[in-house]
């Protein structure tokens, strides 16, 4: 976690904490003092202002994007609206309203595994946010390069509302039956009126290997019970090579209602319901698979509903036998 702070010295500070103690990331000087606080907008562009009589803008590493100079000092903290307009009042009198309010749409992240299967067809995929809050009409691109050469290319026209996320999947990619080739994957987001260029494009390199199958799963929850009541069980694995991963649950010995479920990530821990109706002995079996259908082995679970036993004390037991 990073944490921003001031002081009348002059420097914002960016301060990494570690859990233990705050570490300095990196500070940014003024010729001013700092009375205000910083804000920071989606593409986590961070705003301040300084007695100097500057509004600054700065990149997450603490470059300077921009500085906006009024006629006297700023004491006040930025705001900024959801269509990316900065609001501030000046020493000067002036009250500012700063910034075009234009499109900005970005690439959040690249989903696509940094290790890629030898001989196997994978779907880039990439999650894009729109930062503004109106409805954006944008085309996202995606290249794959080999030795500086374009192999593969693929474009998705895309409409996403404001202040929303959407995974973009590209059409398939047929990679190499080869250990160790190395591809750079870009994508690019294009919109004619987009002025921030700094989140438009992501690269990440991306490396074959063999493909390996997820970990045998995972499985905690409670071992005995009682009938007719709801149990939890917590199950997971990991997949060697980062690919996200399914399930096939199956409760005992009948595969009845079973079917893949997923996908979910390499690592995430996933919540499962279960209700035994009777007393008995239960197997809890689970298998996963990679998205490209390589499985691991069973994992087994042991689960006893205990059969109700009646006992009697003894002057119970000694009138019933008498009775008799």
């Amino acid at each position: 976690m990073v944490k921003y702070t001031l002081d009348h010295d002059g420097y914002l500070y960016s301060i990494k904490d570690d859990g233990d103690e705050g570490l300095l990331n990196w500070k940014y000087k003024t010729n001013g003092s700092i009375d205000g606080s910083p804000v920071i907008d989606g593409d986590g562009i961070i705003y301040f202002a300084s007695r100097d009589s500057y509004l600054y803008a700065l990149y997450p590493n603490g470059s300077l994007r921009w500085k906006f100079k009024a006629e006297d000092g700023f004491e006040s903290s930025p705001s900024i609206d959801n269509n990316g307009y900065l609001y501030i009042g000046s020493f000067d009198g002036f009250f500012y309203c700063i910034g075009t309010g234009g499109p900005d749409i970005g690439v959040e992240s690249i989903n696509t595994p940094a290790f890629l299967p030898s001989g196997k067809l994978i779907s880039p995929s990439a999650i894009i946010r729109n930062y503004r809050s109106s409805n954006q009409n944008f085309d996202v691109k995606c290249e794959i390069e080999n030795n500086g050469n374009v192999i593969y290319s693929d474009i998705k026209n895309i409409d996403l509302n404001g202040g929303l996320n959407k995974e973009v999947i590209f059409s398939p990619f047929q990679v190499e039956n080869k250990l160790n080739l190395i591809y750079n994957l870009t994508i690019e987001v294009v919109h004619e009126y987009d002025e921030n260029q700094y989140n438009n494009i992501k690269i990440k390199k991306l490396i074959t290997s063999k493909n390996f199958p997820p970990d045998k799963p995972n499985i905690k929850g409670p071992s005995t019970g009682k009938a007719g009541e709801e149990y939890t069980y917590k199950i997971s694995t990991s997949d060697p090579n980062g690919d996200d991963v399914y399930y096939w649950i199956s409760w005992f010995s009948e595969f009845k209602n079973s079917s893949w479920i997923g996908p979910y990530h390499s690592g995430e821990e996933i919540l499962v319901n279960y209700t035994y109706d009777n007393e008995g002995l239960y197997f809890l079996k689970v298998k996963s698979k990679d998205i490209y259908d390589e499985e691991s082995e069973w994992s087994i679970f042991e689960v006893r509903m205990p059969i109700k036993r009646f006992f009697y004390n003894l002057e119970t037991f000694l009138h019933i036998i008498i009775k008799f």
